[in-house]
């Protein structure tokens, strides 16, 4: 009978700890969309004047993005619509862990930028961070003001 009581106990805890990724998932999901702007450290290092990207919401895996890059003569480096297709890796399924990341496939026309990056994203900070294996393409944090600006209009 004890066993019983054991396996019960397990499934509940099982069920439970289901229940926490997904609505850890939606949640950081829905933050995603929106407006993202490099801070400024980031343009300086980098000798840019503005790194901006626009992300729309999820299709599926795959996310409309608008990427706008210039230069510090204020020249358009980047100015972009395209796509990415985000899918976790593994080491983002725990429930606990604050930062998620994910294996992104870029589908824009621009050189600077590779297609197959990885990205790190923090939806309690509001920042992202795509790389490709030592060089970091972007650190953005997500402009909130824009964002909810851009979702209350395109809301149905």
């Amino acid at each position: 009978m004890n066993l019983y009581y054991l396996g019960a106990i397990i499934i509940i805890i099982l069920i439970l700890l289901w229940f926490v990724m997904t609505i850890k998932s939606g949640f950081s999901n829905n933050i995603l969309t929106g407006y993202w702007q490099a801070p400024d450290d980031f343009l300086e290092k980098n000798s840019i004047s503005r790194f901006d990207m626009a992300i729309s919401k999820p299709d599926g895996s795959t996310r409309d993005i608008y990427i706008i890059m210039q230069d510090l003569k204020g020249n358009m480096l980047v100015n972009e619509k395209g796509t990415i297709k985000l899918n976790k890796t593994w080491s983002s399924s725990n429930p606990w862990g604050k930062k998620i990341k994910y294996n992104a496939k870029l589908v824009i026309e621009s050189e600077g930028i590779p297609s197959d990056l990885e990205m790190i994203y923090d939806p309690i900070a509001g920042f992202i961070t795509l790389y490709s294996d030592d060089t970091i393409y972007a650190e953005l944090y997500r402009n909130n003001m824009l964002s909810d600006l851009d979702i209350k209009d395109n809301d149905d």
